[in-house]
């Protein structure tokens, strides 16, 4: 590896990109929270724990270990494997049913708009929830004239 590589590898971050990573993070943070907060109140997901990434096109929140135990161990028993794929894909069709608040909500916060959303439930007992962004935008709600 050649000094100025180096360098760019080790250089410390100027103020601005860790200002720009700071911000990054609280709102990963502020994402994650309100999706758990959404899969409690509308869809009894009690997740162990909340990560968010936020990238330029999509958002993915994933709620660890959010089905019941014994909804995990039916989805992931090999003699229950139909009820078990049946039980996977009751969550995200209850997701479609509720999701526009938390799509305005992420919306709002992202200030982009929220152009579709999906849920898909792992038979690990995850909860991954997917969203593709769309361009620029306030992604608020804008009063008629």
């Amino acid at each position: 590896m050649t000094k100025e590589a180096k360098e760019m590898v080790t250089r410390p971050r100027d103020d601005k990109e860790m200002q720009m990573s700071k911000n990054n993070e609280r709102l990963e943070r502020e994402i994650a929270e309100a999706v758990r907060t959404f899969g409690m109140e509308w869809m009894a997901l009690a997740a162990r724990s909340v990560s968010a990434k936020l990238r330029p096109r999509d958002l993915v929140v994933t709620l660890h270990d959010a089905l019941p135990p014994a909804e995990r161990d039916l989805a992931a028993k090999a003699k229950a494997e139909a009820a078990g794929r049946a039980l996977l894909r009751l969550y995200p069709a209850q997701f479609d049913a509720v999701k526009k608040d938390l799509e305005i909500e992420l919306s709002r916060k992202v200030g982009r708009p929220i152009r579709r959303s999906e849920l898909r439930a792992r038979k690990s007992g995850d909860a991954v929830f997917l969203f593709t962004l769309g361009a620029g935008g306030s992604g608020r709600r804008r009063r008629p004239p």
